[in-house]
């Protein structure tokens, strides 16, 4: 199956300023329609060494967690301009679950509610955060 980071690397490499420990084993898949967000996602992982792969919409996204070794997706709950509501992000994650359903998602919201996010995955470990904030990783 799918083969995870192991917190301790991630640790060290972070420590010893090692890079591609993590990335050489999966990658983080980001998903966000704002090009601003993927490419400050993109270098905060390039820092720690981690690969990435990039997609501005759901679409793009499902096709990349098909075909590519994705360990872990960064997503967005809102994809078109004129929506707050997260729907489009409710049915990205449902799709992701359908075609891995350990692959850990974190999910990023400016305007959807957390409740709507804590709903969504009650039942899943899932590590949230408001943007703009940190990400932190979850086991």
């Amino acid at each position: 199956m799918r083969q995870r980071p192991d917190p301790d690397a991630l640790s060290e490499a972070s420590s010893a300023g090692a890079r591609g420990t993590i990335g050489a084993m999966s990658k983080v898949l980001i998903v966000d329609d704002q090009p601003s967000i993927r490419v400050a996602l993109k270098l905060l992982c390039e820092l720690k060494g981690i690969e990435t792969l990039e997609a501005a919409s759901p679409e793009i996204a499902k096709e990349l967690i098909a075909r590519e070794d994705v360990g872990v997706v960064v997503q967005d709950m809102n994809f078109a301009a004129d929506r707050t509501s997260g729907q489009e992000g409710i049915d990205l994650f449902r799709a992701i679950r359908k075609l891995d359903p350990d692959l850990p998602v974190l999910l990023l919201t400016a305007f959807t509610s957390l409740r709507t996010a804590v709903d969504l995955v009650m039942k899943v470990p899932l590590t949230m955060s408001r943007s703009p904030g940190t990400i932190s990783a979850s086991s």
